[in-house]
């Protein structure tokens, strides 16, 4: 037979706490899962940010519940106490983005992204967002022990209500932490999410207070509280994006033309002087309307002037429309665009228009929005002469998947057998390991390969890779002449330096697999410009 766990005469005691728990459990997750985003966003490097956020987390919950036992012990008024601590928290949700906003007005992580972590800006940065964080988490950890000896009255059950107690927290992680990444931050954005999260908190507060004393009005303060902090999420949502907005123009040091954030990324454009109108993708820049032709011609016309005789190409990525004009311009047949992000294409149209040169809206062109890798998985074998693959730096998790082994054998699969391949590989004197692993990695696919570089005064350099399975793409079939790249001069053009050409042929760098995304590695502050200043290389 069944038997109620708790007195049924304090039934109404341990719902109100439990809601509380819930309540603040799942308001410290939902924190925890936006901090590893943004902060991921002011470091640009994901494990360290990880790692700060969740480090600062568990360090603030264990100092918190040393210290939440201490002042358990002690004869003050826990509930009181337990009170002022939601209203802290709850402050700081409100404000934790302005905090970071400021830090990146200092311009610390500019060294960061320079020097990596082991120069004076990385432990600084470090330092300041720990010291941010552990005081919210101390804050936190405090309340189980506190919450504990709140509803706790006899010592045979201390066990029971500190499993309760520990359970309700916990469950409203889970929950939290689940809605954050599936719901709050995709519907609302960083704003938002951590919005509804101080929220919580100030609800919390009020929960708490009823331990104390049953009080109508505060119940009805709380609903109404909640009520109104929905309905202002739901209905405002245009000044909570124009927030978010800010934010990341902030954090990206940007002074923006035009600015979206999309379920895939931050999109921004930006006047560059003297280059004209730039995109910016999270941040970093894709392209600009000054150097737009020189790296749309070396991306695409060696290709062509390798293969000779292209009638169907595909193009993966390039929403600018660059890739299409080139492929446009030397009367391809066929030509299909895949995009993950309708957004570049469309903010594109507008602002780029120097760029695309009407190839984004061309009828022979034919386009479907979806991942790239899942349309040549599905693809069929030996569709296409040539593939262009026109991608961002593999500077995040998702976009490295698009850069290993797994990925270019899908890419051998749907080209033909002396179809062409042509991708963008970084900045070679910027990120010389992350070139050196693409070009290693499609080495592992195809026979024939070569990478080139090209100087550029927006990048420093371009890199590519040509490959292969059949076609000597060091060889020309097709005379092609363009502003910048001519067939005459492809034999010099695929003479690499020979500090790259070492680096290649090294075992420090390693093959990009999807269980082992080395290039992802390689992008990473800490390799900025290694090979170039490192005198060992």
């Amino acid at each position: 037979m069944f038997r109620f766990p708790f007195p049924k005469t304090r039934l109404f005691e341990y719902t109100i706490l439990f809601a509380a728990m819930f309540s603040t459990g799942l308001a410290s997750m939902l924190y925890e899962v936006v901090l590893i985003s943004v902060i991921s966003t002011v470091l640009g490097v994901t494990e360290s940010s990880t790692s700060i956020v969740i480090a600062a987390f568990l360090l603030g919950l264990s100092i918190g519940a040393m210290i939440g036992g201490w002042i358990s012990r002690l004869a003050i008024p826990l509930i009181t106490l337990f009170f002022g601590i939601e209203l802290v928290i709850a402050g700081f949700g409100f404000s934790f983005l302005w905090f970071i906003a400021q830090i990146k007005s200092l311009h610390l992580s500019t060294l960061v992204m320079q020097g990596g972590v082991g120069t004076l800006g990385g432990p600084l940065i470090f330092a300041l967002l720990m010291a941010l964080l552990l005081i919210p988490t101390m804050l936190m950890g405090m309340e189980i022990p506190i919450a504990v000896k709140i509803i706790n009255r006899k010592k045979e059950d201390a066990g029971r209500d500190a499993g309760f107690v520990y359970s309700a927290d916990t469950f409203g992680g889970v929950i939290g932490a689940f809605g954050a990444g599936l719901i709050l931050i995709p519907v609302l954005g960083y704003q938002g999410a951590m919005f509804f999260g101080g929220l919580l908190n100030l609800v919390t507060s009020l929960m708490v207070l009823q331990l104390r004393k049953r009080n109508v009005v505060l119940i009805a303060l709380a609903v109404l509280l909640l009520g109104g902090g929905l309905v202002y999420l739901g209905h405002d949502r245009a000044r909570i994006q124009a927030l978010q907005l800010d934010f990341l123009d902030i954090i990206y040091d940007l002074d923006p033309i035009y600015s979206e954030n999309t379920p895939f990324q931050h999109i921004a454009i930006i006047d560059y002087d003297p280059y004209g109108n730039a995109l910016l993708l999270d941040g970093r820049l894709q392209i600009t309307e000054g150097e737009a032709e020189l790296y749309h011609e070396y991306l695409v016309l060696p290709a062509l002037a390798s293969h000779g005789a292209v009638k169907r190409a595909l193009v993966i990525g390039g929403g600018d429309g660059g890739a299409l004009y080139q492929l446009l311009q030397q009367n391809i047949s066929e030509v299909e665009h895949i995009e993950l992000d309708a957004r570049v294409i469309n903010v594109s149209l507008k602002y780029l228009e120097s760029v695309h040169r009407g190839s984004l809206v061309d009828p022979r062109v034919k386009r479907t929005i979806m991942d790239g890798r899942q349309f040549l998985t599905a693809a069929k074998p030996d569709s296409y002469d040539l593939i262009i693959i026109d991608l961002p730096d593999p500077t995040k998790p998702a976009i490295a998947s698009l850069y290993t082994k797994e990925f270019y054998d899908l890419v051998k699969k749907a080209l033909s057998p002396d179809g062409v391949m042509a991708t963008q590989a970084t900045t070679p004197y910027y990120y010389p390991e992350a070139f050196a692993s693409i070009y290693k990695t499609v080495s592992e696919v195809f026979p024939h390969v070569n990478g080139y570089a090209v100087p550029s005064s927006a990048f420093s350099s371009l890199g590519y890779v040509l490959a292969s399975d059949e076609t000597d793409v060091s060889k020309t079939a097709l005379d092609i002449v363009g502003d910048w790249y001519t067939s005459a001069d492809h034999d010099a053009l695929l003479a690499l330096p020979p500090r790259l050409s070492r680096l290649i042929e090294s075992e420090k760098v390693d093959v990009a697999t999807d269980s082992n995304p080395a290039v992802y590695l390689y992008m990473q502050p800490g390799y900025f410009a290694s090979g170039i200043l490192d005198p060992e290389q």
